[in-house]
Parts: structure tokens; sequence; C-alpha cells
């Protein structure tokens, strides 16, 4: 299992949020409080994304993901007071909307919106690694059509499992945007990408994250790639961008803030399922990397959440 599939599955959508809107003269929404990583879609027309990246004109057909923590609008061709897009995801499909009655003399846009949301702490390993804007032009990609194409359908439904379904579509149109973007060769692609390329970084991360509680060090993973000590060590930095143990270590409080946030479990219980042998030397580490105990950040980042 890849690196991204396993992010994937540990904290995949859940209670996905989106919006049909349909739009005609001046109009604009502001996406500074989207809760989560954003995808529109510009199902017909035109509009106009503006972020602290700059601004992209985007046509029928394109679709953009922006990072959770990036601050975005999106408008028609004239200037408009912008509305909330907050005001547009009371639940989990938004009714169509019109800021306008279309007439021959006002073009329409039609927008589909969605929130990628996530409880976990694991979500944010692929946000960071996101470009803030990733756009993607009218996309040849079947797979990424298809599944826009199901999830057009899904909103026109009201059967049961429709939240389920749109929950796991997501996760479909959000792998094949990264997909179509990581085809074009960006300068600085992710690890986990680069990693496809080296067959023996791969499986190491792979058994990393599938056994994150074993008594791992460089020697043993090393061994189980078929590497000397030496050429494993300088092949996963080189790939990577760190050394095994130190991506090991962020992978294991990565671990450990998922656990301490969506579940009940004891502190000294998630010590011992990423590999550390006592609730003390877990407790060390955690405060060493956060500058809290685990408990005391479980309870603020907890008030945070709620």
């Amino acid at each position: 299992m890849d690196v991204l599939t396993d992010l994937l599955e540990r904290a995949g959508a859940r209670r996905a949020l989106f919006g049909k809107a349909e739009f005609a003269g001046p109009w604009a929404l502001d996406f500074d409080e989207a809760p989560g990583l954003a995808i529109h879609v510009i199902d017909d027309g035109a509009a106009t994304l503006d972020s602290p990246e700059g601004s992209c004109h985007l046509r029928s057909g394109d679709v953009v993901l922006v990072r959770a923590d990036v601050p975005h609008q999106l408008s028609g061709g004239n200037k408009a007071v912008p509305v909330k897009a907050s005001t547009f995801f009371p639940a989990a499909t938004m009714p169509h909307q019109a800021a306008h009655t279309p007439t021959e003399e006002q073009p329409r846009t039609r927008l589909l919106c969605g929130a990628y949301r996530w409880t976990g702490d694991l979500m944010k390993s692929i946000n960071h690694q996101l470009p803030p804007v990733l756009v993607v032009h009218a996309s040849s990609a079947t797979s990424l059509n298809n599944a826009l194409a199901l999830l057009r359908s899904q909103l026109e439904q009201d059967d049961a499992g429709r939240q389920a379904i749109l929950d796991r579509l997501l996760d479909v149109v959000l792998i094949e945007l990264l997909r179509e973007h990581l085809r074009n060769k960006p300068t600085h692609p992710p690890g986990w990408f680069r990693a496809l390329d080296e067959p023996a970084i791969s499986t190491a991360l792979e058994v990393m994250h599938s056994r994150a509680g074993d008594p791992w060090t460089v020697a043993t993973l090393a061994k189980v790639v078929g590497l000397s000590r030496a050429a494993f060590s300088a092949l996963f930095t080189r790939t990577i961008g760190s050394p095994p143990m130190a991506y090991l270590h962020s992978w294991r409080m990565a671990l450990a803030r998922d656990h301490l946030l969506t579940s009940t479990t004891t502190i000294s219980e998630v010590g011992r399922a990423i590999g550390y042998t006592s609730e003390f030397a877990f407790s060390a580490a955690f405060k060493k990397a956060h500058g809290l105990p685990p408990g005391t950040w479980r309870k603020e980042a907890g008030q945070i959440m709620s």
C-alpha cells in the first residue's frame, strides 16, 4: 500500500460538504472560512479565483483544489460584495442558489463546490504538501471526468447511502487531481511521490506506516529492503528529504496526535501502539516534539476542534 492510499484510508472524507450554485450578473463567494480542503468545479461559464497566490481565470471544465489554510474568493466578471461561503454549507449538500435570474444579456456560471473535511490529524500530512492552489484545466483524464459525473448524479438524488458515496467519490476526485498535478512533474513533489520511483524506499515507507510500533532501526529497515545500512540511509534521505528515523519519529507523532484527537485510548496505550515501551518515554518524546505532554495537548486540541 502506497503512502497516499494509507493516509486517505486512515483519514478519508467524512460528512463531506458539497454545494451546487448558478450565478448570473455580479457575484462573489468568500471562502475565508472554508471548512477544509476545497474543491471547485466550473460546470459551465467562467469564474475568477483570487487568493494570496494571485488571480486565476477559470473556464468551463476547470477544476481547482485549494489548500485548507488558504483563504480565497470565487467571483464573476464584475465586482460584487462577496457572500460568506460558509452560509452555503449548513448541511451535507448545499441547495441550488442563484444570485440573479439569468437573462440573455447575463452569462451564467454553474459551480460545484466541495469541502474535504477531516476530524483527526493525519490529513494534514497531505494538506501541507500540496501547492496552495492547484488548477487542472479542462482535464482529458477519463477517470477524473467519470468521478465528477458520478458526483453530479449523486447530488441530484436523495437515496439511502448517498453520503457514503459522496465521501468516497471525493477521495477519488482528490486522488485524480493529485495525479494530474504530479504528471506535470512539479518542481518539489512530495516525498511519497518520489518514492514511487524507488521500490526500496517505497517498501520502507509501507512497513513504517503499517507497523509503526515495531522496534525499527536503520539496520532492520535496510534488511527488509535488501540494502546495506549506509546505502539505504543515503537513498532514503535523498528521496524523502529526511533520514529514516526522523521520518519514522514524525510519522509516529502524527499517529499519536490522531489517536489523541479521535479516540479515548489512554496515554499509555497510545504510546505502546507507536513503539514506546513506557508511558514516561512516550510522554517525554511527545512533549519534546510539541511543547506539551500528551494529556494536556489532547485537552487543548479537543477544545479548539469542538
